[in-house]
Parts: C-alpha cells; sequence; structure tokens
C-alpha cells in the first residue's frame, strides 16, 4: 500500500473537521439518505453492501466514522446496474437529488481541470478504463438538496451518498475513484452478504468483510483520524506542520 503524506496547519485540519460526522446533524441528515435509499433498492430486489469507511465504521465502531464526511456502498451485482435510473428515480420523489456518473463524465471532467490548472496527473485516460467501456456508470451520486452540510462556523457542501458500480475481470474486481482506477482480488469481496444491525437499519455487508477491508486499508482494525477512510486504497496522513 503506498502511503501519501500532507502536511497541512492546524488550521486547515480544524477545516476539515468542520465537515465531520461529529456533527450530529451531518451524520442524521446523512443517514436519513441512507435509510431511504436502501430501502427503495430492496423494493427493487438489488443487493447492496456498505462500502469504504462506512462499511469501515460499521463493523469497526459500530456507527459512522466522526472524520468521515459521506456515505458510500456499492452494487453487488453487475446484473442489476441497468436499474439503477429506476432506482434513482424513486430517490428522486422521497425529495433527494440524484444522478449517475459515467467513466467518460470523470475523465472529460479531469481534463477540464487540466487545462485550467496546468497541473499533470489529474486524471485517468480512457487508456486506463480497460476493464469497462467509458460509458458505462462508474458511480450513482445522491444529494439532500434542502439542508446544506453543517460545520461550526457555516454552512457548506451537501450531505452526500455515493453508489459505486464495480467490474470484474480475470481476478480483479475494479472501479475508479479519487481520480484513479483501483482493484482487488474478485475473492476478497466473496459471493456472500451477511446482513447486520446498523443505527435503525437493517444494512448489508460482505460476510468476507474482514479480508475485503484488509485488502483495501491494510491494519483497518486501528483508527487513524488522518486516515482517509473511505473510497480510495491510498492511506494519507495528516502531518501537523505550526501556522
Amino acid at each position: 500500500m503506498k502511503v501519501k503524506y500532507w502536511f497541512m496547519s492546524k488550521e486547515r485540519i480544524k477545516q476539515i473537521e468542520n465537515k465531520e460526522f461529529s456533527i450530529q446533524k451531518n451524520a442524521d441528515e446523512s443517514l436519513k439518505i441512507l435509510k431511504e435509499t436502501i430501502n427503495i433498492l430492496n423494493r427493487h430486489s438489488i443487493e447492496y453492501y456498505l462500502d469504504f469507511g462506512t462499511l469501515l465504521g460499521a463493523v469497526r465502531d459500530n456507527g459512522l466514522i466522526p472524520w468521515d464526511n459521506d456515505i458510500d456502498i456499492s452494487l453487488f451485482r453487475e446484473e442489476d446496474y441497468h436499474k439503477i435510473n429506476e432506482v434513482l428515480k424513486d430517490v428522486r420523489r422521497e425529495g433527494f437529488g440524484a444522478w449517475v456518473v459515467t467513466f467518460y463524465r470523470s475523465i472529460a471532467n479531469r481534463k477540464i481541470k487540466l487545462e485550467h490548472y496546468k497541473k499533470e496527473n489529474t486524471f485517468v485516460d480512457f487508456k486506463d478504463i480497460q476493464f469497462t467501456d467509458p460509458f458505462n456508470y462508474r458511480m450513482a451520486e445522491v444529494r439532500n438538496k434542502r439542508k446544506k452540510f453543517f460545520s461550526k462556523k457555516k454552512k457548506n457542501g451537501k450531505n452526500s451518498m455515493d453508489i459505486f458500480f464495480k467490474y470484474k475481470k480475470d481476478t480483479k474486481l475494479y472501479w475508479m475513484a479519487e481520480n484513479r482506477v483501483h482493484s482487488i482480488d474478485v475473492d476478497a469481496l466473496g459471493d456472500e452478504l451477511i446482513e447486520i444491525d446498523f443505527y435503525d437499519m437493517k444494512c448489508k455487508i460482505p460476510k468476507n468483510y474482514d479480508e475485503y477491508l484488509t485488502q483495501i486499508y491494510g491494519d483497518w482494525k486501528t483508527p487513524h483520524k488522518g486516515w482517509v477512510e473511505d473510497d480510495g486504497i491510498t492511506e494519507i496522513i495528516y502531518n501537523v506542520k505550526d501556522d
């Protein structure tokens, strides 16, 4: 696992922490999004599982990670991916914003940003998307349109949930996040889900969650407050420098 070190001032870390689930209103609003969405997925007979930081918090901390700032789930079977637009219609009827993002859109957006900022290595090119068609779904996003993400100083952003689509090729399971292509062994996810109690919900997680989280995070059982425990493979540790 690669480890990147980002040096941040104490003030910048405080700004990040202001967007966390340590603020109860943020957690409450995001859990509403999760609850409504999984109810709709269940009605459509679509298998899903808690993923990334949300899965990590569920099995390790029995709740949301306080320094996380969104909900992550993934659809379990590729054959259900074509149903997502009907699911999102129902999600929008509940008052949320919801849409799908293709690999093409993600790549195009990165190229636009590259031209704007003149930086290198900020996007994934088509040649790196070899496990699926560029126009296939990369993820779906659900947002709370009515309420902002609360911080201690001001309202900033919107409560959100990401729904990931992963693709099997040979012995690997692929997805794209944080501008990069990621993969793990297919066997790490396994082919069976189990149900757990998560707040006032019954949520599904991989039965093989220990091996799955180990492949993604390494030592996932030890909390790291600076660890970006979300949809990527890379561990990022914030080293504090004085202002």
